[in-house]
């Protein structure tokens, strides 16, 4: 039995999902109990394209959660992280080092959370069918989307490029040739203020259509900076920064107050135009713009334990008597100041900011020859720049403090050729190009943290360029009714050139202990590759509703070159990570169509496991523990699960719940590495759950509805580290959200309550961060997740 099922026993009904399962399998067409005059709603139906074509959820043959544009008001889900949350086996997180608007996304235990361009997404991110490259910027707000397709398990030959774990896609909404539109406003607590709006607009009749939308977001942030001195009367030993200086860099301290920077706040502006060409009845073009300008504060951090730190300016080896920094559990503040190199004469201070801007093209040509022959060329440019700054310990020592920026940009081309041969085959062929270049620049520094003093403080700018091409192949063949049989292939050759480079900052002379990482500067690598995946699927239909496949499938996430070495030893290359799933899924309505179960269970073989490590003495002078933040192959895993999905209507009353269970075991790991058999990859939990039910109350007369809904998901704890530690551990955690609508007659006003984390849980959504894992430091800090907040929301349509 796949360890976690006694779980969902404890927190699910058994009864109900033993009662829907065997109805399906047994094809019932019990009716439910009700009383006559509630009426009866089918399921909406929800149509995807993620094999090529347009097709009923219920008939594709993939385990996908699909989200339209309703779904997504009804339940407040108004970023990718909200959906990610109610999707099972999707685990996602964001923030961290590498700034507010980076995620570490991960499907069925396969993904990356290593932000650096060196590495590659092991979860496909795609907009309007355009991959998207990198983890940077992928944190995004949702704007007008029509619908949101999440797809688990390998996705090698539909989706393609770094899709091994799954892909999610999110898809525009489309000019509509009516002249209509929408006005949305939010306010709420921590002063956020929110507009959105957007409409139709014809230029030429019948043929240039345009839909434009925007959206502005502000947000206070809920994680506040104190200067130390100020706020206890005590100084934080000779390394702390002068509180003159720390009101100087960021206008607090006295006379001004006590506060210095606050984190977790967003400020947002995004623009999104879709334009539509339609050159006759059987050729479109469409094309698409979209800019995002993000100012948002750096991620949350509060220092939750502290121990021994040695300092550059004290003996090696030599323990400091300093202040403790850390705050009592459940605490909103800290005592960082974001500046550097503190208590020599070399200090420097960082404007505590994330702030991110990126923009879009593409172009969509759309052509239908003859009844049977389709064409499609998807072209598409993205630039983006970030920058951001981390003093991720959350006090006034320079314990790691770093600045991030990224300059990025990509062109994809896709070229798919689409026809059907008689009544009983379905293909698709094409090719695919994709490149990126961009350079990464940072400061590193790390003050003394290590057991034997250590101290590193440099600049780095490095160019990545990275190269993917591939030829893809999807064939559908129904031999019988009742039978489709599914294959697919797909190649890809991948090159990635990575160029070093490292330099003192101006102004500091350096240290003995920066002397290893300068030799770096001018070192170039390169790793390229190839491989073919393959899919195969079997789907047999019992009745119209009922559908149950088997498939199985490849796919893979592409090598490359140590981003971040501190050491020559650590300039190396690794290899790509590969999966193999098989899969068995059932897909069902039921009760007259007003039930919608779909179930899945899969066992992967995940391959050459790619993981960054936070201790590498084996590629360390001296065999130290520390620095070490490098990517490596740490070994082979079983990865086996299952998940069900839920969604029942009865009259006014809808009920939505999702669950999965998931085992990850290694079954081979690198000694080098220091991952064990017994350890957990990160951001992958056992147990994950969520549930959500709404009801809406007629009002007599012309007094329109009122509709109540309340969600709750639950995700299981979960490691943080691939080298597992007590402290870095996250534990798991359970969030009420509740929305009160009411809609007028018309349906096209509504005003709705909300409210979010409404039980006010202190939770992480990453905690213990603990670098490096030296057991005389026990440093550990939490990124915490937003505490209660409630807002309202206007919305009119035109």
């Amino acid at each position: 039995m796949i360890r976690g099922v006694d779980h969902i026993r404890r927190h699910v009904a058994p009864t109900t999902i033993a009662g829907a399962v065997m109805a399906a399998l047994c094809g019932s067409n019990i009716a439910l109990a009700q009383d006559a005059s509630s009426g009866t709603t089918e399921i909406e139906e929800v149509v995807v394209t993620a094999q090529f074509r347009a097709q009923n959820l219920q008939e594709t043959p993939i385990a996908i959660t699909a989200v339209t544009g309703d779904m997504l008001r009804a339940r407040n889900q108004i970023d990718i992280q909200s959906v990610a949350a109610r999707a099972p086996g999707v685990n996602l997180t964001s923030g961290g080092l590498g700034g507010s608007q980076v995620t570490s996304l991960f499907v069925r235990g396969v993904g990356q959370s290593d932000f650096d361009l060196g590495l590659e997404p092991g979860v496909g991110m795609y907009i309007d069918d355009v991959y998207y490259g990198t983890l940077f910027g992928s944190l995004m707000s949702l704007v007008d989307l029509d619908r949101i397709e999440v797809l688990r398990g390998p996705q090698g030959t539909l989706a393609g490029k770094n899709s091994e774990g799954g892909a999610i896609k999110l898809y525009s909404k489309l000019p509509t040739g009516q002249t209509d539109g929408y006005l949305e406003g939010t306010v709420g607590t921590l002063n956020r203020r929110e507009a959105r709006a957007g409409g139709n607009f014809t230029l030429i009749p019948d043929r240039l259509l345009v839909r434009l939308t925007g959206l502005a977001q502000h947000t206070d942030g809920y994680v506040t900076s104190y200067d130390y001195q100020c706020m206890t009367g005590q100084p934080a030993a000779a390394l702390n920064p002068p509180p003159s200086m720390a009101a100087q860099q960021f206008g607090g301290g006295a006379p001004y107050g006590c506060k210095l920077s606050t984190q977790g706040g967003k400020q947002v502006v995004a623009l999104r135009a879709v334009g539509q060409l339609i050159i006759s009845d059987k050729a479109t073009d469409t094309f698409i713009y979209d800019s995002t300008i993000d100012h948002s504060d750096p991620p949350p951090a509060v220092l939750t334990a502290q121990g021994n730190w040695n300092f550059i300016s004290q003996t090696p080896g030599v323990a400091n008597s300093v202040s403790d920094f850390s705050t009592p559990k459940g605490s909103y503040y800290n005592y960082a100041t974001y500046c550097g190199l503190t208590g020599t004469p070399y200090m420097y201070c960082m404007d505590p900011k994330s702030n991110l801007e990126s923009w879009g093209l593409s172009n969509d040509l759309d052509i239908t020859f003859g009844n049977n022959l389709n064409f499609r060329s998807i072209s598409a440019y993205r630039s983006m720049y970030q920058d951001s700054a981390s003093d991720q310990d959350g006090s006034p020592i320079s314990w790691t403090m770093n600045t991030f920026n990224v300059d990025y940009k990509q062109f994809s081309q896709e070229l798919r050729l689409s026809g059907q041969t008689g009544s009983q085959i379905q293909w698709t062929v094409g090719a695919y190009y994709f490149r990126y270049d961009a350079t990464q620049s940072s400061r590193v520094s790390i003050d003394g943290t290590f057991n034997n003093g250590t101290t590193f403080d440099f600049v780095q700018a490095e160019p990545v360029e990275s190269r993917s091409t591939s030829g893809f192949a999807h064939l559908e063949y129904t031999p019988i009714d009742p039978l489709t049989l599914t294959g697919g292939l797909r190649y890809t050759r991948d090159t990635k050139n990575f160029l070093y480079g490292r330099a003192l900052a101006e102004g500091y002379p350096g240290s003995a202990s920066d002397a290893p990482v300068l030799p770096l500067n001018g070192i170039f690598r390169e790793f390229s590759g190839n491989k073919t995946d393959y899919n195969f699927t079997a789907t047999w239909k019992f009745t119209q509703d009922i559908n149950v496949y088997f498939a199985t499938g490849s796919g893979f996430k592409g090598g490359g070159v140590v981003p971040r070495p501190f050491f020559p030893e650590q300039a190396r290359t690794f290899d790509p990570e590969t999966v193999t799933s098989y899969e068995l899924g059932l897909k069902s309505f039921l009760f007259d169509r007003r039930v919608r179960l779909n179930v899945s269970v899969y066992h992967n073989i995940y391959n050459d496991i790619q993981l960054t490590l936070a201790s590498c003495p084996d590629f360390t002078p001296g065999g130290a523990p520390a620095p070490c933040a490098m990517p490596a192959n740490v070994g082979d895993a079983k990865v086996q699960g299952g998940e069900l999905e839920l969604e029942a209507r009865l009259g006014n009353a809808m009920l939505d719940f999702s669950a999965d269970v998931l085992n990850f075991q290694y079954t081979k790991v690198d000694p080098a590495t220091r991952v064990t058999v017994d350890m957990k990859p990160p951001y992958v939990p056992a147990f994950k759950a969520a549930i959500g039910a709404q009801y809406r109350f007629d009002l007599a007369g012309n007094g329109g509805s009122i509709t109540p809904r309340v969600d709750f998901n639950y995700v299981g704890r979960q490691q943080q580290r691939a080298i597992n530690f007590p402290t870095t551990w996250n534990g798991g955690r359970g969030l009420l959200n509740a929305r009160l609508t009411w809609m007028n007659a018309d349906d096209d006003t509504s005003v709705s309550l909300e409210g979010n984390n409404l039980l006010d849980r202190y939770y992480g959504i990453i905690t213990a961060y603990n670098f490096p894992p030296v057991a005389s430091q026990a440093n550990a800090t939490i990124n915490p997740g937003p505490p209660r907040t409630i807002a309202v929301t206007v919305r009119k349509q035109f």
